[in-house]
């Protein structure tokens, strides 16, 4: 009831910062509260002179869920750039056909002068809701129309079945065959603009994840990366699985990368990270106490399915479990990088040069503990005597400065990195392994070398240095 009640409860033996928004009254009369804004709504009523500023937004639905509007009336978080685009649309038909498909919908006219989100000049063309789309009855063609399946706009497939372009949608359903355009005149509203998740909408359904139906990933406040919420799993037990998927067509190579806390530990639990059905990362147990973490997973331009995947295998489970068996996921992102991990099988003569002795290869022969391999990886040559060396060169321009990265693994010898014949990484120490490495980059052009030096003994095994994954991800 007072401010010292407040104080005391929120910021016991703390300085306590207060602000009386209410008029002084007198105590016989009815309070009467200055007219405040609710935090979390923008209440900005347009009046006659200034009409043309309510045009940033676009049309959304009404504060009471049973129709769609113009109005500057809406919460603050549907701003946030993972939700925006659902959540306003450039004209009051493409609202309603996204939330009251099969319903009456009520429009409310809020009075701005050309009151819909800004859209591209259409030169009198009617404005596709979509984008480009196979043809729902003739499957050799891509169409711009509006003639689509209504399940194509739940969030685990809109990703999929809309595009920004004839060609993006020819390349998706129709690679490597005949593709027919049948364009409707009209113009597209879908945007390549690039993935940032945060989860402060508070929905998932309104982002582009799905998870299992079974033992779901839900959204919390109990931990974030920077802001209020991140998604986290529901808890497993022998034979369970909880898993959040991405699935979506990225329009470039680049780096998925997102932020990870996780508490789990093996056999009870543990986190399996996949692209495309392949295991990509892996997170077993931790040292200390959780904490976050940027993890990357690297994607070639098309479509790919993300999973993180958080199971207790089907196996009699030790008592006195370790961690509480979660996995907290925020600020997923997607960059777009030049990346090098040579499963073409072939150099680039462009962009990769060699100076000293031989030239590197591509192969499968990458050492991975105990004796598997994965894809192709590009090594220094065979056969160097002791004080000879090769050097792998690769020129690449950052216009605004950016992050190089890359994956290696040394057996015997010494290897290490330049940038710009500066060194920033060594290591002459058998058996470690893969490792990763990252620098930043300032703007400009540089010159990135890795080289190998050969052991002081002839003929050691695997007197190699195993390079892969390089990417050049703009900042």
């Amino acid at each position: 009831p007072t401010k010292e009640a407040c104080c005391e409860a929120f910021f016991p033996d703390m300085e306590c910062i207060t602000r009386d928004n209410c008029v002084a009254l007198p105590s016989e009369a009815t309070p009467t509260l200055k007219p405040t804004p609710t935090p979390n709504k923008i209440f900005t009523k347009p009046t006659e002179d200034d009409a043309v500023k309510c045009t940033g937004h676009g049309w959304h639905m009404t504060t009471n869920n049973d129709g769609c509007t113009d109005d500057e009336n809406f919460l603050e978080t549907w701003l946030n750039p993972n939700i925006k685009d659902r959540m306003f649309h450039p004209t009051k038909e493409a609202c309603c056909n996204m939330f009251f498909p099969n319903e009456d919908c009520k429009t409310v006219d809020s009075g701005c002068s050309g009151s819909s989100a800004p859209s591209p000049d259409t030169g009198g063309a009617p404005f596709c809701t979509h984008g480009w789309h196979i043809d729902r009855t003739n499957n050799d063609r891509c169409n711009n129309n509006d003639d689509i399946v209504e399940a194509w706009l739940l969030p685990n497939m809109k990703d999929q079945m809309f595009h920004s372009s004839s060609k993006a949608c020819c390349d998706h359903f129709l690679a490597g065959k005949e593709c027919k355009i049948y364009d409707s005149g009209c113009q597209t509203s879908i945007s390549e603009e690039p993935l940032f998740e945060d989860f402060e909408g508070g929905n998932l359904s309104l982002t582009k994840f799905t998870t299992s139906s079974f033992l779901p990933w839900t959204i919390v406040d109990e931990h974030a990366y920077k802001s209020m919420k991140s998604v986290k799993n529901s808890v497993t037990s022998g034979g369970q699985s909880s898993k959040l998927i991405l699935t979506m067509d990225f329009p470039t190579d680049g780096v998925l990368s997102y932020e990870l806390r996780h508490d789990t530990y093996m056999p009870w639990a543990s986190l399996q990270v996949r692209r495309d059905g392949e295991d990509v990362a892996g997170f077993a147990g931790h040292s200390g106490p959780a904490q976050w973490s940027t993890e990357k997973v690297l994607l070639k331009k098309g479509a790919h399915e993300i999973v993180w995947d958080v199971n207790t295998k089907d196996i009699v489970i030790p008592p006195n479990p370790r961690g509480s068996g979660t996995v907290w996921i925020d600020d997923v992102r997607f960059d777009e990088a030049v990346l090098l991990d040579w499963e073409d099988g072939e150099f680039d003569d462009k962009v990769v040069s060699f100076s000293g002795i031989g030239k590197w290869r591509i192969d499968d022969s990458l050492p991975v503990p105990p004796t598997s391999k994965t894809g192709l990886a590009v090594h220094s040559p065979k056969g160097l005597l002791p004080g000879e060396y090769s050097t792998i060169i690769i020129k690449h321009s950052f216009p605004t400065g950016g992050l190089v990265s890359f994956e290696c693994v040394l057996g015997m010898g010494k290897a290490s990195f330049f940038v710009d014949d500066v060194l920033k990484y060594s290591e002459d120490t058998p058996g470690k392994g893969k490792q990763s490495v990252q620098e930043l980059i300032p703007p400009g052009e540089h010159i990135f070398s890795w080289k190998y030096e050969s052991p002081k003994h002839a003929n050691l095994p695997l007197s190699m240095f195993w390079l892969d994954n390089v990417n050049f991800t703009n900042m």
